[in-house]
C-alpha cells in the first residue's frame, strides 16, 4: 500500500490482525460509499465486492503508519457517543439521526472494538497507546465522505462502557448518551437471539469485573442478568459523576428519545428529517422492512431479575433529577 495519505482517499482500516505475533491493520477501499446499515460491519460487507477488494490482493500496514498517517489529517471530534445497555432503541435512534445527510452515524465499528480490547490479546498494550490507535482509527473512519456531512456520532457496543474513563480522557467535552431499559425486557430479548456479550467468554470476563469463580456455574440468563447488573452500575456512576451525560430510558418510547437528543445536544432536526425518523420509527431497527412488534413479557418478574430490576427503578429515579 502506497503511503502517501492522498492515496488513502476511499481507503479505510477495518480490522487487526496479528501475523507471527505482529499487529497489523487491513484496509479495505470504500469509495464513497455511505454507512446507513444498522451495523457498520454491513455496510464494509457490502464495500468487499468493489474491484480493490476482490481482486485477491489484500492491503496492510503496521499499526505505527496508520496513526502516522492520521496525524496528517483534521482530528474528527465526534458530536455525541451513544452508549446502550442492548436491545434498548439505539441501533434505531443511530438510524434515525442518519436519515438527513448532514450527520454521519458509525454503529458499533468492529476495529474500534478491537481496539479498546486489544491489551487483552497482546502483552505491553497500555491505555496511551490504545487512546492513539483510537483517535487515528476514527480520524479515516469517520472522515466526511460527503459535502453535506458534518457531524459525526459513534454508537459503541454495549459492553463499551466499562471503557468509559478511557473514552472521557480522550474526549473531555463530547457529551455522552446512554441508553437503558427495563432488564425484563433486556432478558425476554435476549432469550429469543443471544447478543455475544450474553455468552460467557465471548467478551472478557475481567472487562465487566467478573472472576472466573462468579460466572463457571451460571447459566445464559443468569449471566446476561449479572452482566446488566455491571452495566446498571456503571450506568449509574456516570450520571453521579459526569456532567455531560444524558440518560435515556427506552420506555418513554424512540421518537421522544431523539427529540430529547436534540436538545439535550443544541441541534434542531428540520421538519422533513423529524417526518423521516417518524416514517423510519414504524419498522424493525436490523430489518427496515419489517414492521416492529414488542416482546410478549412474563407477567411475574423472575427471582433472579428482582436485584437488578431495583438497579434500573434506582436509575429511574436518578435520571428525573
Amino acid at each position: 500500500m502506497q503511503t502517501d495519505v492522498d492515496a488513502l482517499a476511499g481507503w479505510v482500516p477495518c480490522k487487526l490482525i496479528i501475523e507471527g505475533g505482529l499487529p497489523l491493520v487491513q484496509w479495505l477501499y470504500v469509495s464513497d460509499v455511505s454507512f446507513t446499515d444498522p451495523f457498520y460491519d454491513e455496510t464494509l460487507g457490502k464495500c468487499k465486492s468493489l474491484a480493490y477488494n476482490s481482486s485477491g490482493y489484500r492491503s496492510y500496514s503496521s499499526l505505527e503508519s496508520m496513526v502516522e498517517w492520521a496525524n496528517t489529517l483534521p482530528e474528527i471530534i465526534p458530536s455525541a457517543f451513544i452508549f446502550h445497555i442492548s436491545r434498548c432503541g439505539s441501533t434505531l435512534l443511530s438510524q434515525l439521526i442518519g436519515l438527513d445527510k448532514q450527520y454521519i452515524t458509525l454503529s458499533e465499528v468492529p476495529l474500534f472494538d478491537q481496539i479498546l480490547r486489544l491489551h487483552y490479546t497482546l502483552e505491553g498494550i497500555d491505555e496511551s497507546y490504545r487512546k492513539k490507535l483510537f483517535k487515528a482509527a476514527l480520524t479515516f473512519i469517520g472522515k466526511n465522505n460527503s459535502a453535506e456531512a458534518q457531524q459525526v456520532f459513534i454508537k459503541t457496543d454495549c459492553w463499551h462502557i466499562f471503557f468509559y474513563q478511557l473514552f472521557r480522557e480522550m474526549y473531555p467535552s463530547v457529551p455522552f448518551v446512554l441508553l437503558y431499559r427495563s432488564p425484563d425486557e433486556v432478558l425476554a430479548s435476549h432469550q429469543k437471539l443471544r447478543g455475544i456479550q450474553a455468552i460467557p467468554d465471548l467478551i472478557q470476563p475481567q472487562l465487566f469485573g467478573f472472576d472466573r469463580q462468579e460466572i463457571t456455574h451460571c447459566n445464559l440468563d443468569e449471566y446476561i442478568v449479572k452482566v446488566l447488573e455491571k452495566t446498571l452500575i456503571a450506568f449509574d456512576k456516570v450520571k453521579k459523576s459526569d456532567a455531560n451525560a444524558l440518560l435515556l430510558d427506552y420506555k418513554q418510547g424512540v421518537l421522544p428519545m431523539i427529540k430529547e437528543t436534540g436538545k439535550y445536544l443544541d441541534i434542531s432536526w428540520t421538519e422533513e428529517h423529524l417526518l423521516q425518523m417518524e416514517e423510519r420509527s414504524k419498522f424493525h431497527s436490523k430489518h427496515p422492512k419489517q414492521n416492529f412488534k414488542e416482546d410478549v413479557l412474563q407477567k411475574n418478574i423472575p427471582e433472579q431479575l428482582q436485584t437488578v430490576m431495583v438497579l434500573y427503578k434506582e436509575l429511574v429515579q436518578s435520571s428525573k433529577v
